[in-house]
């Protein structure tokens, strides 16, 4: 696990910051404001994952497991008409995981958000998440679980859920590199 992310203090902190009206406000990229709902379930008891895991012979990830001890599923950022990030529970993965284990075995699906689902792959050690826009290909986001939760609680507070899993210095440098070289090809005419 990294230790610059830590599940129980991105959830926590999150819990604090919404706990008088379970809200905040969102800004979006184009300058509107929303109010973001949120949704913390209370944890999962050690018998309700015992159960889970013993039903559908997994091992969950450590990272996870201490989501579910914080909160037994969440909805984050939640502005009206579908738009949020819910993070499974164990009731939703119930329902999803005999669905997703008929083609992909090794994958657990762990949240949702218009854009994508994200999945955590069960058959490694870190525990790498994974996303999909409900295309059979599935993306490998090079993160943890609880390095995903951190970025989807940072994009969020600028964007309800901005699809940062696209990002890239690239893709976030591609204007300025444009305007440079643009500006570089115009001085060697002269």
């Amino acid at each position: 696990m990294n230790s610059e992310y830590r599940v129980t203090e991105i959830i926590n902190r999150l819990k604090q910051r919404t706990a008088l009206r379970e809200s905040l406000l969102v800004p979006h990229i184009l300058g509107e404001l929303y109010v973001g709902q949120f949704t913390f379930e209370p944890p999962a008891t050690k018998r309700e994952m015992r159960g889970f895991t013993n039903r559908f012979k997994i091992q969950l990830a450590d990272e996870y497991v201490e989501f579910l001890k914080c909160c037994n599923g969440a909805i984050l950022f939640d502005i009206g008409e579908g738009m949020r990030t819910e993070i499974y529970g164990l009731r939703m993965l119930t329902t999803f995981i005999s669905t997703i284990s008929e083609y992909c075995p090794h994958f657990l699906p762990i949240a949702s958000n218009p854009k994508a689902n994200f999945f955590v792959d069960m058959t490694s050690q870190a525990g790498h998440v994974f996303w999909n826009d409900g295309s059979p290909n599935y993306v490998c986001l090079k993160m943890s679980f609880a390095e995903w939760l951190a970025h989807v609680v940072t994009a969020s507070k600028s964007d309800n859920g901005s699809d940062f899993w696209n990002w890239s210095p690239r893709l976030q440098c591609r204007g300025i590199y444009d305007a440079v070289h643009s500006a570089c090809m115009e001085r060697k005419q002269y």
